[in-house]
Order: C-alpha cells, then sequence, then structure tokens
C-alpha cells in the first residue's frame, strides 16, 4: 500500500503481466487469472516478484542517412513505429516466475481473437501505457532475459521486453 500524495487516500500499488488464454471471452487479467499473471510487488522487497524499474522507449520511423552521398540529408519521420517496455527486477520465488516466462517464451505471442498480441500490462505509475489485449491491439513478448544473481541464494534477474502490436494509435 501507499499513500496516493494528490488525493490523501491509501491506494494499493498494482503491476503484473498476464497472457490471455484461446478462447478467453476479454483480454482482462480476470479471463487469465493467477496462473497465467506475474504480479510484482513494490513494496516489500524480497517477496515473491520484484520490480526495479520499467525502461519505455516509444519509437519514430526515421530512416538514417536517406541520402548519405548528395549535398543534403533530409531525414523524414514516418511516424509512430512502436512502442517497446522493458520491465526489470527479480524473482525470489524462481521455480513459479522463471516457468512462468518460459511457457510464455515458448507458446504462441497471440492467441484466438487477440492477434495483435496476447499480454496486458498494469502499471501503477505511470498508467499511460496499460494495455488490456483486444482484437485490434495488445502486447508480444520479445526475447525475454534471466540472469542468475545469486546462484547459492536462488535469486534470479529478468528483463521482460513488451512490445505492443496492432492499432498502436488507439492502444494508449
Amino acid at each position: 500500500m501507499q499513500v496516493n500524495l494528490q488525493t490523501g487516500e491509501i491506494v494499493d500499488l498494482v503491476n503484473q503481466i498476464w497472457q490471455v488464454q484461446d478462447g478467453a471471452a476479454d483480454g482482462s487479467q480476470q479471463t487469465a487469472g493467477d496462473s497465467n499473471t506475474v504480479k510484482f510487488n513494490l513494496t516489500n522487497v524480497g517477496s515473491s516478484s520484484d520490480l526495479f524499474s520499467t525502461n519505455i522507449t516509444m519509437r519514430n520511423s526515421i530512416p538514417e542517412n536517406t541520402a548519405l552521398e548528395g549535398d543534403e540529408n533530409d531525414i523524414e519521420d514516418m511516424g509512430a513505429d512502436g512502442i517497446d517496455i522493458k520491465i526489470i527486477g527479480q524473482f525470489q520465488n524462481v521455480q513459479t516466475g522463471i516457468s512462468k516466462i518460459v511457457k510464455w517464451w515458448k507458446e504462441a505471442k497471440f492467441a484466438d481473437g487477440f492477434q495483435p498480441g496476447r499480454f496486458g500490462l498494469e502499471l501503477d505509475f505511470p498508467t499511460d501505457f496499460n494495455v488490456e489485449p483486444t482484437t485490434t491491439f495488445g502486447y508480444q513478448i520479445a526475447n525475454p532475459t534471466l540472469e542468475i544473481l545469486y546462484e547459492k541464494k536462488k535469486i534470479v534477474g529478468f528483463t521482460i521486453t513488451l512490445r505492443l502490436g496492432g492499432d498502436v494509435k488507439n492502444a494508449l
């Protein structure tokens, strides 16, 4: 729990990634269930999954050096290209966390009805990038990374990269 500095009320922090299952009625976390969700604990470091940082890259399609040999080198902005979100943290409950990441890596990155992406994201802050997958947009997981930090203590670091697929402009 944390105090909202603007309103003074106590709020629960919610940070989670979930995988929508085939045949799901909607892309909500409730449809995915806890067995297909990784929740991150921001206030109790040392619990099952801890979130250390989130890196958000908003990409534009801008070709570099379009006229390399010419006298002028105009750079053309072709618009929004996509969003990459890297979530960095550690698993204390190694088997549960790693098993979910490996499962997600092996399985298709889309599900029936969720072709642009089957992963949802909810961050307490910033909320601008929260997405509940729909038929027109959703996140996909690209290149999850696991790093064994302390072998004897069985702590594993992770980096999960989410890429927004589908109708990017209307997803946010």
